[in-house]
Protein backbone atom coordinates (compact mmCIF):
# COMPACT_ATOMS: atom_id res chain seq x y z
CA UNK A 1 0.00 0.00 0.00
CA UNK A 2 1.24 2.91 -0.72
CA UNK A 3 0.26 6.47 0.82
CA UNK A 4 -0.11 9.86 -1.04
CA UNK A 5 -0.30 12.67 0.30
CA UNK A 6 -1.38 15.70 -1.55
CA UNK A 7 -1.84 19.05 0.22
CA UNK A 8 -1.34 22.68 0.53
CA UNK A 9 2.41 23.95 1.57
CA UNK A 10 1.95 26.29 4.64
CA UNK A 11 2.76 29.72 3.56
CA UNK A 12 2.35 31.41 6.82
CA UNK A 13 5.99 31.68 6.79
CA UNK A 14 6.33 33.22 3.93
CA UNK A 15 3.77 35.68 4.41
CA UNK A 16 4.84 36.86 7.57
CA UNK A 17 8.47 37.89 5.88
CA UNK A 18 6.98 39.36 2.88
CA UNK A 19 5.07 41.19 6.20
CA UNK A 20 8.08 41.99 8.10
CA UNK A 21 9.76 43.53 4.68
CA UNK A 22 6.75 45.69 4.23
CA UNK A 23 7.41 46.70 7.50
CA UNK A 24 10.97 47.46 7.33
CA UNK A 25 10.73 48.92 4.06
CA UNK A 26 8.13 50.90 5.19
CA UNK A 27 9.94 52.38 8.40
CA UNK A 28 12.93 52.86 5.62
CA UNK A 29 11.15 55.40 3.49
CA UNK A 30 9.32 57.02 6.39
CA UNK A 31 13.23 57.65 8.00
CA UNK A 32 14.28 58.72 4.48
CA UNK A 33 11.30 61.26 4.12
CA UNK A 34 11.71 62.65 7.06
CA UNK A 35 14.98 63.38 6.58
CA UNK A 36 14.80 64.92 3.88
CA UNK A 37 12.10 66.92 5.32
CA UNK A 38 13.97 67.60 8.16
CA UNK A 39 16.56 69.04 5.67
CA UNK A 40 14.01 71.13 3.73
CA UNK A 41 13.01 72.87 6.55
CA UNK A 42 16.38 73.34 7.75
CA UNK A 43 17.29 75.18 4.32
CA UNK A 44 13.86 76.93 4.04
CA UNK A 45 14.87 78.57 7.48
CA UNK A 46 18.16 79.46 6.12
CA UNK A 47 16.54 80.97 2.75
CA UNK A 48 13.87 82.78 5.52
CA UNK A 49 16.84 84.39 7.54
CA UNK A 50 18.70 85.33 4.47
CA UNK A 51 15.81 87.02 3.16
CA UNK A 52 14.88 88.63 6.28
CA UNK A 53 18.43 89.94 6.58
CA UNK A 54 18.19 91.14 3.19
CA UNK A 55 15.04 93.04 3.76
CA UNK A 56 16.24 94.92 6.71
CA UNK A 57 19.96 95.60 4.76
CA UNK A 58 17.44 97.04 2.34
CA UNK A 59 15.31 99.40 4.68
CA UNK A 60 18.47 100.46 5.92
CA UNK A 61 20.00 101.22 2.82
CA UNK A 62 16.76 103.16 1.62
CA UNK A 63 16.43 105.40 5.02
CA UNK A 64 19.93 106.18 4.36
CA UNK A 65 19.67 107.08 0.98
CA UNK A 66 16.36 109.09 1.81
CA UNK A 67 18.15 111.17 4.76
CA UNK A 68 20.83 111.93 2.25
CA UNK A 69 18.34 112.86 -0.35
CA UNK A 70 16.18 115.17 2.62
CA UNK A 71 19.49 116.41 3.41
CA UNK A 72 20.50 117.43 -0.06
CA UNK A 73 16.89 118.90 -1.06
CA UNK A 74 17.15 120.91 2.77
CA UNK A 75 20.27 122.64 1.63
CA UNK A 76 19.12 123.25 -2.25
CA UNK A 77 15.89 125.09 -0.26
CA UNK A 78 18.06 127.31 1.80
CA UNK A 79 20.61 128.22 -0.80
CA UNK A 80 17.21 129.00 -2.88
CA UNK A 81 15.59 130.97 -0.08
CA UNK A 82 19.53 132.96 -0.13
CA UNK A 83 19.07 133.80 -3.89
CA UNK A 84 15.63 135.00 -3.04
CA UNK A 85 16.29 137.04 -0.54
CA UNK A 86 18.56 138.65 -2.37
CA UNK A 87 16.61 139.20 -5.60
CA UNK A 88 14.09 140.54 -3.01
CA UNK A 89 16.66 143.20 -1.40
CA UNK A 90 18.10 143.86 -5.22
CA UNK A 91 14.45 144.84 -6.08
CA UNK A 92 13.88 146.72 -3.39
CA UNK A 93 17.19 148.96 -4.01
CA UNK A 94 15.99 149.25 -7.52
CA UNK A 95 12.59 150.46 -6.35
CA UNK A 96 14.67 152.81 -4.29
CA UNK A 97 16.32 154.21 -7.04
CA UNK A 98 13.61 154.70 -8.73
CA UNK A 99 11.73 156.62 -6.14
CA UNK A 100 14.84 159.26 -6.19
CA UNK A 101 14.92 159.14 -9.72
CA UNK A 102 11.24 160.52 -9.62
CA UNK A 103 12.04 163.16 -7.21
Amino acid sequence: MVLVSVGCTDYDEQIRDLHNKIDQTNDEMTEKVDAEINALEADLAQVKADLEAALEAMKNELSTKHKEDVDALKAVDAELDGKIAAANDAIKALEGELAKDKI
